[in-house]
């Protein structure tokens, strides 16, 4: 199951008028989710939970639920702790891995 269809059944389930989720707001909370997390190591849940509370900023009106608020803090932790997967040399290499680089010879 892809990303924006798990974020379209969960935001669906969490609002009394379901109609209101529409694929543009999917796609753009998506997108803000993408640029909120970068170039992180994280998971696909946690993109999830991002993605959720800026649907929900932009559906309801009364603001969103406390509850939607601390999953969004939660998800804020994990992206703040998480390891780039990008390294200065723009090479994008597994968080669990480090990068190793060949000596210069200093003679030459």
């Amino acid at each position: 199951m892809e990303l924006i269809d798990r974020l379209e059944s969960r935001a669906k389930a969490g609002l009394s008028n379901p109609a209101e989720v529409t694929p543009e707001l999917l796609a753009a909370a998506l997108v803000e989710a993408d640029e909120i997390v970068g170039n992180k190591d994280v998971g696909d849940t946690v993109r999830l939970d991002i993605a959720n509370f800026r649907l929900m900023l932009m559906i309801k009106k009364n603001g969103v639920d406390d509850e939607d608020l601390e999953l969004y803090k939660e998800a804020l932790k994990s992206v703040k702790s998480a390891s780039t997967v990008q390294d200065d040399y723009g090479d994008v290499t597994p968080a669990q891995f480090i990068k190793v680089g060949q000596r210069k010879n200093q003679w030459q």
